[in-house]
């Protein structure tokens, strides 16, 4: 699809780092996400309570349930691999994308430079990455 292979279903912690809870109904930025309808979408995370059941996330209100794996209801936002491994491109190995962590504590950053030389500025959003966050 596109060019690429290595399309998947993303992890419910990606669905969840594009909602914003700004703009409602629906709770994601229309214009970055064209075409996001009301309905569910499934997630590749199990829930914890069995390996049958899966996290969803409605883009409507932002709003996060379960459902099990065999109902065939939900939508479908692929994503592709991880981050690009490009030369001259950092690479955060730790904490995972979409990873959140409280505000108050540390959690160490770990990367490979890729062959840049020089320093490196890594800044953190709490808002996606916008402009001013």
């Amino acid at each position: 699809m596109a060019g690429y292979s290595d399309w998947r279903l993303p992890q419910i912690q990606e669905l969840i780092s594009i909602v914003d809870y700004s703009r409602r109904p629906p709770a994601i930025d229309s214009q970055a996400f064209p075409g996001t309808g009301d309905s569910w979408y499934c997630s590749s995370t199990t829930h914890g309570i069995d390996d049958y059941t899966e996290w969803l996330l409605s883009y409507f209100v932002g709003d996060i349930g379960t459902t099990s794996k065999s109902d065939n209801y939900c939508s479908v936002r692929a994503v592709r691999g991880g981050q690009n491994r490009l030369a001259g491109s950092l690479i955060i190995s730790s904490p995972s994308q979409a990873a959140r962590w409280e505000i108050g504590t540390t959690k160490a950053i770990l990367w490979d430079t890729a062959g840049i030389a020089g320093n490196v500025r890594i800044t953190l959003s709490r808002q996606g990455g916008k402009p001013g966050t």
